[in-house]
């Protein structure tokens, strides 16, 4: 069972950007924050839309992984294969889309 966010959870990341180490925050209700560590300038972004560019950069993933499978059985010789299917992100908008550097043919953005 997972911990209800009734305060605000701060850690250190890490991974250092440009030489400093980044501060995340979890604020209730549902915002995450950025910072430098010894900055004061902070980047807050809903959770809603993390989760949402999560969901869709594993789309896109799971589609190269199919994608790399098919090309290798292509040059391999089999003649019964199908060509993977673009994953449908038309549920999502076009800063998102933009976000992942993500255009399908058949999407004019």
């Amino acid at each position: 069972m997972a911990t209800k966010l009734t305060k605000p959870v701060v850690r250190e990341l890490i991974l250092n950007d440009r030489g400093r180490t980044v501060i995340v925050t979890i604020e209730p209700p549902d915002m995450i924050t950025f910072r430098e560590k010894g900055k004061g300038t902070r980047y807050s972004v809903s959770l809603h839309k993390v989760q949402l560019l999560g969901l869709m950069q594993y789309l896109f993933d799971k589609y190269r992984e199919k994608k790399e499978i098919y090309l290798r059985k292509k040059s391999a010789g089999y003649k019964k294969i199908r060509r993977p299917k673009i994953p449908s992100i038309q549920m999502f908008n076009k800063f998102y889309q933009e976000i992942i550097r993500y255009q399908p043919k058949h999407i004019k953005l």
